[in-house]
């Protein structure tokens, strides 16, 4: 299979910064879960290959709020963190 590299484009400090996120490794019921969640409008029984091209897109299409999604982690880290004692 040919193996695609995608990339998103953010702005971090003014400053930009590319995230490669290899889609193709994930499994066909992965991107059909993805598929379903976002409700991405398809032919019916699509190959693993349209499924990583259609959720490339619109994952590459979506905003990303890096101070809230960072954040987040961060918090979750620290609570998750603190039960594992």
């Amino acid at each position: 299979m040919n193996q695609k590299r995608y990339t998103k484009k953010g702005k971090a400090d003014g400053n930009s910064s590319r995230t490669v996120v290899d889609l193709s490794k994930l499994r066909k019921s992965s991107l059909k879960r993805y598929k379903h969640h976002f409700k991405l409008e398809m032919k019916a029984n699509p190959s693993k290959a349209e499924l990583v091209d259609a959720v490339a897109s619109h994952f590459a299409s979506m905003p990303v709020r890096e101070s809230e999604v960072v954040a987040a982690f961060y918090n979750y880290a620290r609570t998750r963190g603190a039960q594992s004692y």
